[in-house]
């Protein structure tokens, strides 16, 4: 929540997955707030590996934008799943923006 803006909403979305929703976001700015939430969890958030060793937290962030005019609610979530997808599919703790790939 530190590393988004006061306007956007986080949410835990299931199991592993959370949204941030990027209230009067454009396209173009999306990249750049979910790079910053990506470099903020894997700097900030460790797990112990055995007894003494941490390792960091990393993640796969999708950047995905939702147009009233063409998309519905399930093409939105499809679209934001496949940019997932290519995120975790091609090297991991990265932000892909749908489209994109």
């Amino acid at each position: 929540m530190r590393t988004v803006r006061n306007v956007d909403v986080p949410a835990r979305y299931g199991g592993e997955e959370f949204v941030v929703i990027l209230v009067g976001c454009t396209r173009d700015g999306m990249p750049a707030i979910a790079e910053r939430v990506r470099r903020d969890i894997e700097s900030n958030i460790s797990v112990k590996d055995g007894d003494t060793v941490l390792r960091p937290i990393t993640v796969s962030i999708d950047a995905a934008s939702f147009d009233r005019a063409s998309m519905t609610r399930e093409s939105f979530v499809d679209a934001a799943d496949k940019a997932l997808f290519h995120a975790k599919e091609t090297g991991r703790n990265q932000v892909v923006l749908d489209g994109d790939y």
